[in-house]
């Protein structure tokens, strides 16, 4: 670890050049293997049409999506839209770093490359969605707070709520870095974080409120998941294995930092806040990935000698090693020879020795593409008012065939009630879906229907 002590006239810049390079290596291919990632770009075109504010999926998330609609249609290509997001996971790097220097860790160059390495934060840096910037956005609400520089701290809380509602709950997380002993001044400082952060996310907002009223309000409700892959999204999906592993050591960690009590307190009610919210909407792991910088700052603090000597390699190792991903040709990754395959529940699942977290993202985003290549290919051969029922596939494949005339008159549906189904059937449109989404459809609205009135694509 020694080697990892540059001159610190060089550190902050060499730090940041290699958590920049790191993401540049994995922006492609596509816009990532989370349909939202698609379906914000085909919302910037469709602004782009109408001249109107249009949410990329419910309650909006309105600053990349304006970011992404003010851009020249040239620039709206894969590679700088997930560039976008490699900036911002670097920029949330330098914070880190800052935060470091600020609690006196003994090694804020070495923990930063810690914090950068999680896999989370580090896929959420490679593709187009809003998880890296709204990081960066509480992270620089931090360092705010702690130079006492309210007003920008209150402007990137702002934003960071822009970027994702639920981000705004960051601006708790701070409360207890404003208290110095007078319950007054506390209350009057919290007054001044929180009022013109709620101002500036209301405007953010407004657009769509003046849009949609109380729709707006809205969001996707998906079935519970099963508890193994809530606690999955929690520890192996966030952190990695080896990772989680490291996570082992934070109760000992925690008991033996030296850090002040606002720390310890904003750690607590980060882990409460984001924690909480998790297990209400267990459905992504970066949604806790406001709790990664707070456990690391633990972590960088902490005298006790075999936490700071062997979590941070535990943690290095976590995006490179030992994967866990869907056994799965079209939307997982590919094992490698040295895979063990495993069944959890309804799924076939592997442990992979030779990839991780980040080689397998890149491979899941290979096969997803490949298959929405080849589905699309299927979908030539369809009579032109078909309907094709996408499910998880929905943006990927609107915004693939955008390119192609004669998909023009063919219809993409991310689901179909049985009233629809029935009314395409009356009409004569014939439906087709593609691979699952029969049974998505059928537990989106809990029951058996979709393979009465339409077919699957693999069989046309």
């Amino acid at each position: 670890m020694k080697l990892l002590r540059p001159a610190a006239a060089f550190e902050l810049p060499l730090l940041l050049a290699i958590v920049l390079l790191s993401r540049l290596l994995f922006l492609s291919p596509g816009y990532g293997s989370e349909d939202d990632s698609w379906g914000l770009i085909l919302n910037a075109r469709e602004m782009w049409a109408t001249g109107k504010y249009s949410f990329s999926r419910l309650p909006g998330h309105p600053v990349q999506e304006y970011v992404l609609y003010c851009l020249p249609e040239g620039l709206l290509n894969p590679w700088f839209c997930n560039f976008l997001s490699a900036l911002l996971s670097t920029a949330a790097a330098g914070f880190f770093y800052a935060l470091l220097k600020h609690f006196q860790a003994a090694r804020p160059f070495l923990w930063t490359l810690v914090f950068a390495c999680v896999p989370m934060v580090w896929i959420s840096g490679t593709y187009t969605i809003d998880y890296s910037w709204g990081l960066c956005f509480q992270l620089g609400a931090f360092w705010a707070v702690l130079r006492r520089r309210l007003l920008p701290a209150a402007v990137c809380l702002g934003l960071a709520a822009g970027c994702r509602m639920p981000a705004g709950a960051f601006g708790l997380v701070l409360l207890p870095f404003l208290y110095e002993g007078n319950l007054k001044t506390w209350i009057f400082r919290a007054l001044r974080l929180g009022l013109p952060a709620i101002l500036i996310a209301v405007l953010c907002y407004t657009p769509a409120l003046l849009r949609y009223g109380s729709a707006f309000f809205d969001f996707y409700t998906l079935p519970y998941p099963s508890i193994a892959k809530t606690a999955y999204k929690a520890t192996f999906g966030l952190w990695g294995f080896s990772g989680t592993l490291a996570l082992l050591l934070f109760p000992i960690a925690w008991r033996n930092a030296t850090i002040p009590p606002a720390l310890s307190q904003a750690t607590a009610l980060c882990l409460l806040v984001f924690g909480l919210g998790f297990i209400v909407y267990p459905h992504k792991s970066a949604f806790l990935l406001p709790v990664v910088p707070m456990i690391i700052l633990v972590f960088a603090v902490s005298t006790h000698r075999f936490a700071s000597r062997y979590a941070p390699l535990l943690f290095l190792l976590a995006p490179v090693y030992l994967g866990l991903n869907f056994s799965d040709p079209e939307r997982g990754a590919t094992p490698s020879m040295l895979s063990i395959p495993f069944r959890a529940g309804n799924e076939t699942l592997f442990v992979d020795l030779l990839q991780g977290p980040l080689v397998m993202e890149q491979s899941r985003r290979e096969n997803r593409l490949r298959y929405c290549q080849a589905a699309l290919e299927r979908c030539e051969t369809l009579p032109n008012n078909a309907v094709v029922l996408c499910g998880w596939w929905t943006n990927q494949m609107r915004e693939l065939a955008l390119p192609q005339r004669h998909f023009a008159e063919l219809r993409f549906d991310e689901f179909l009630s049985p009233r629809q189904l029935m009314q395409y059937h009356s009409a004569n449109r014939p439906v087709f879906y593609l691979d699952e989404i029969d049974r998505v459809n059928d537990e989106r609205y809990g029951m058996v229907f979709t393979a009465q009135w339409a077919k699957a694509l693999d069989e046309n």
